[in-house]
């Protein structure tokens, strides 16, 4: 059995299996799909939100193809594999997301006014169950908002010294067994769907500290990790 992988962004763009499509390409793919006896797993941009006018219409165009199997992207399983590592920061030093199998995880919040730095939450390593709760979230956002289908940007600079000292948006995933991406954007060579990413995956963020955690300062951060 065949299936495609229908993902739908906050505009009303349609993507199968990675490619961008034509409303009339949609409908051709779901008539061959469905002489094939196939199935459909569809993934809406931004799982974190609401969505958008433009996305539904498009939910229903495709839902209008009558494909004779659907199911939910967060019901399917990870067509990239196991989640191991995701890393994010907004350089210089406004916020940054780590979480990897089995090792220590790094949560800095953004400065909200009035504060001369935001929150940092560290700790680790976590439980197995509570490891694998929050690397599926974010495993989830991955694929719903498109992030290893985006063309790589300047992936030698992702987390580099260099790359670190300007205003710019970093990003590194590795899933198992051997699949990883890394870019480095300046603000003005973020794709909007990678700055939908950085939105939800702050959202997951803010939930994983919410129930407790260890909070302290980026010096007693920086501590933690030392070898």
């Amino acid at each position: 059995m065949r299936d495609l992988v229908v993902k739908i962004g906050l505009r009303g763009d349609i993507y199968v299996d990675g490619k961008a499509v034509t409303s009339a390409e949609l409908a051709e793919g779901i008539r061959q799909l469905n002489l094939d006896d196939g199935a459909v797993t569809y993934y809406r941009e931004s799982p974190e939100t609401e969505g958008s006018t433009a996305a539904t219409d498009a939910f229903r165009l495709l839902l209008a193809q009558r494909p004779k199997k659907i199911r939910m992207g967060n019901d399917a399983p990870s067509e990239w594999g196991t989640l191991r590592w995701l890393e994010l920061q907004e350089a210089p030093a406004v916020w940054r997301i780590f979480l990897a199998q089995g090792q220590k995880y790094l949560i800095s919040l953004p400065r909200t006014p009035g504060q001369p730095a935001g929150p940092v939450f560290a700790g680790g390593p976590l439980k197995s169950e509570a490891e694998l709760h929050w690397l599926r979230q974010f495993d989830l956002i991955i694929r719903c908002d498109r992030v290893l289908e985006t063309p790589p940007q300047h992936p030698e600079l992702a987390f580099a010294e260099a790359g670190l000292r300007e205003a710019s948006l970093h990003l590194r995933v590795s899933y198992l067994p051997d699949r990883r991406w890394a870019s480095r954007f300046l603000p003005s060579e973020v794709p909007a769907n990678i700055a939908v990413f950085q939105a939800d995956a702050m959202r997951i963020a803010r939930r994983m500290t919410a129930g407790g955690g260890r909070k302290m300062s980026a010096d007693e951060a920086s501590r933690l990790f030392e070898p």
